[in-house]
Order: C-alpha cells, then structure tokens, then sequence
C-alpha cells in the first residue's frame, strides 16, 4: 500500500463530518475520495492536500518529529495513532467548532478483533479495545481491510476498520512518540483548556 493509499484510508471517513458539521467538503468530493480508494480514479494528492488540508498541516508538524517525509507510513502512523487524539482533545483547528460526542466518535483506535461478522456484501468487526475506551459499540466496516483475524490489533477510525498492526511495532509508536516534545504539548494544551 502507498502512503496515499494508507492516508486516504484513515482520513476517507472525515469526509461526512467535514460535509455535514463544516461545510468544507462536497458530496461529489466525498464521491471522488471514494473512487481513489477504490483505485477506480487515479490519487491525485493536490486535490487531498486541498480537501484534508488540517490533517497535511498536522501531518507536517508530526514529520518533523518522526524525522520522516509527511507520507511516510511511520509518520502517517504516528500522526493517526498518537496524536490524532490529542488534537481532538486539544479542540485544535476545526475540531473546536465540533460537538465533543462528534470529536469522540473521530478518535482513532487500537482494538482487537474478536469476531467476524459477514453479511450479503458486508463484513464487520466486532472488537475489544486493546488499550484505551472506545466509543464506537457494535463492530466497525472491514470493507477497507477485509483479511484481519480474530485476536490481531486493528486501527480503526470511526467506523472504519483502517489497518492492521504489530504489537511491537505500536508499543514501538508508542514509546518513541509518546515521549517526544510535541506529544507533551499537545498535552498542555488539553489541560489548558
């Protein structure tokens, strides 16, 4: 997977909130988003940087931590999986102009997969949070990640099952960025608050 494809996968599902709640994506953008996931349109990533553009910026600050480009998988994941959250919490950007139970449903996750669940056209992930709460009950689409097990760790955002992932590489994100200047300032900027 390219890092387009991994950043259009965690951040595909912003879309409906940015539509409904800020008015800073259309429907037939949101339509064109879905087609370069599919691989159906080829990932044009200055209409990306246009539509997600507080997550490049964000993605930006993270890079400088990380020492890697912006759309590099370990930056990408450091970004979604560490401080995408403390963004949120922060009421950085946008974020302060959202309803809290809508910030918590755009939270990314860790959980593991405890069952599977297959409908016509439809797969679903009933899950345990790995390390965290989680306020998205019931299961969460696979449609995007159809191969994950029962017992692996999953990243999901929203309703999205977004990606699977080692427990040492994810303790690793952890330990690396969880310490870093940056996390600790996003943190005051939450207790501030």
């Amino acid at each position: 997977m390219t890092p387009e494809e991994l950043f259009l996968r965690y951040a595909y599902s912003c879309g409906e909130v940015q539509q409904k709640h800020l008015g800073t994506i259309t429907e037939e953008e949101i339509g064109r988003a879905r087609r370069m996931l599919e691989g159906k349109e080829v990932i044009d990533l200055s209409f990306l940087k246009e539509k997600y553009a507080a997550a490049f910026k964000r993605l930006d600050e993270v890079a400088k931590t990380t020492g890697k480009p912006a759309l590099s998988e370990e930056t990408l994941d450091a970004y979604f999986i560490i401080y995408h959250n403390l963004y949120i919490d922060a009421r950085d950007g946008s974020y302060s102009r959202l309803p809290h139970t809508i910030c918590d449903f755009c939270k990314v996750h860790v959980v593991r997969v405890k069952q599977i669940i297959r409908v016509p056209g439809q797969l679903f992930y009933r899950f345990e949070p790995y390390e965290q709460e989680v306020i998205i009950q019931g299961g969460v689409s696979g449609e995007l990640l159809p191969d994950a097990r029962p017992g692996e760790l999953i990243v999901i955002h929203q309703a999205w099952a977004v990606k699977k992932i080692n427990e040492d590489y994810y303790q690793n994100l952890k330990e690396r960025y969880t310490r870093a200047p940056l996390y600790e300032r996003l943190s005051k900027d939450i207790t501030q608050e």
